[in-house]
């Protein structure tokens, strides 16, 4: 049986070639004579990386880098790169954003248990900082709940993944509580976070 990642990512490459056929059809043989999304990929990733291997890319010209070796399929190098920017020193948003971003390479390349680590550091580095709930304590803990949800569904055997599952909705529990007690967002928003963690939790449910 297919798990539900395998299911998502084929969605999403369906998704992308359907609007791809869109996109010629509507074009037509026009597009034939651009320089295609590939080309332009090839040719930025090749200037980076230059320029990175020169030491004259500053902390947004590394993302953009590391972003074109992930559209490129070069998942490692891209992981590497943001592993290096995660443990620079950076601002609050910065060490957030590259984390986030360095999770979520993880999760598509299967490699669960590193996304968990950078979740669980961004969850520590939040909580120190941040006073009581918030909002963004939610966002980790909600983050870190669907990360072993996904490792769960990838699990063969049957106490691992309930163990997973298990995991996942004692972090949904408290991400949810954390968002109950926010008072710094409005009441749709929090509706709106509610509702998302719910639906997570009842799949859960249901899995495990």
């Amino acid at each position: 049986m297919k798990n539900k990642l395998s299911i998502l990512f084929a969605s999403l490459v369906l998704s992308a070639g359907i609007l791809g056929s869109m996109v010629y059809v509507n074009e037509a043989n026009t597009a034939l004579k651009e320089t295609n999304h590939w080309q332009n990929l090839e040719g930025e990733k090749l200037s980076l990386a230059a320029l990175y291997a020169q030491g004259k890319l500053d902390r947004v010209g590394k993302r953009r880098l590391a972003a074109a070796y992930r559209q490129d399929g070069e998942l490692d190098k891209s992981a590497e790169l943001l592993r290096k920017l995660w443990i620079e020193p950076a601002s609050a948003e910065d060490f957030s954003k590259d984390a986030q971003e360095l999770a979520s390479l993880y999760s598509e390349m299967g490699a669960f248990d590193s996304a968990m680590e950078s979740y669980r550091s961004i969850l520590d580095f939040d909580k120190a900082r941040l006073s009581g709930a918030d909002a963004q304590i939610g966002r980790d803990l909600t983050n870190l709940a669907a990360c072993h949800y996904l490792k769960a569904c990838c699990q063969s055997e049957p106490l691992a993944r309930r163990k997973e599952l298990q995991q996942s909705l004692n972090l949904y529990g408290d991400a949810r509580r954390t968002i109950a007690a926010v008072d710094t967002i409005s009441l749709e928003k929090r509706k709106q976070m509610l509702e998302v963690i719910d639906g997570n939790m009842q799949l859960a449910r249901l899995d495990l």
